[in-house]
């Protein structure tokens, strides 16, 4: 089964549009304090947001993160969904055994 993304990789994702920098891919930027984090917007903000707040562009990093993760992660449980139907109605029918559902990854 496809791994969902999770909320520190979308989020991470996400800065590489606004950041010239992107935040470290060891997640360590969830313990930062709010002013480190600041500051870090603030040396590696993309010129065209280099005007706004740090708190508006971490605002507008969430947002994409947040819109990205659910519209893909909705994107892989509906191709999940339909792999799973198509498997189930072949085994069903008899025309495939069980073994494509456990490679599928629902039994393990």
């Amino acid at each position: 089964m496809s791994r969902l993304i999770t909320e520190n990789e979308s989020i991470i994702w996400a800065s590489k549009h606004y950041l010239t920098q992107p935040l470290p891919k060891d997640y360590k930027y969830n313990e930062w304090k709010e002013k480190d984090l600041e500051e870090y917007i603030i040396a590696f903000v993309w010129k065209p947001f280099d005007q706004h707040q740090p708190f508006e562009v971490w605002e507008y990093i969430e947002n994409l993160a947040h819109d990205f993760r659910n519209t893909f992660n909705e994107k892989l449980n509906k191709d999940n969904q339909w792999k799973l139907n198509t498997i189930l109605r072949k085994h069903l029918s008899g025309s495939q055994s069980l073994s494509a559902w456990c490679s599928f990854g629902v039994g393990s």
